[in-house]
């Protein structure tokens, strides 16, 4: 995370790097643990297991904050990650982690986006937000 921007406020980005099951194997048009480069209609496809959900989202956010503070060497706020390897399977752990780590990771969090989600269109890349809920008593 970055909390070096005093007085600003500060976002909690969620992330998944967990991915779905891989069987059945038979089915996969394309090696499922070998990440490839794909030409589809004269475009570039990164193909492989997690890519969109949400290996992708996750790596977009944290290159975002790694491309600011090369150019800036700041950020105009401040930026916690949760980085969460259960998401495919109900993020049985999740809730528990949030309330033990409330008082230090969630401390002066303002707002919360989730890094999870693919693109709107292969044009048009897009944050969803809302998707999820972190209760007012954690």
């Amino acid at each position: 995370g970055w909390l070096h921007a005093a007085g600003q406020p500060t976002v909690l980005v969620y992330g998944h790097y967990d991915v779905q099951p891989v069987d059945p194997l038979e089915l996969w048009r394309s090696p499922p643990f070998q990440a490839q480069l794909q030409q589809v209609d004269g475009r570039s496809y990164f193909v492989g297991r997690g890519v969109d959900d949400d290996k992708g989202g996750l790596l977009q956010a944290l290159q975002g904050v790694e491309s600011f503070l090369q150019t800036s060497r700041s950020l105009p706020l401040n930026v916690k990650f949760i980085l969460e390897g259960q998401e495919e399977v109900g993020s049985p752990n999740l809730e528990a982690f949030l309330r033990k780590h409330k008082d230090g990771l969630l401390a002066g969090v303002d707002t919360a986006i989730s890094a999870d989600g693919g693109q709107v269109a292969a044009d048009q890349p897009g944050v969803r937000l809302a998707c999820r809920r972190i209760d007012e008593e954690i």
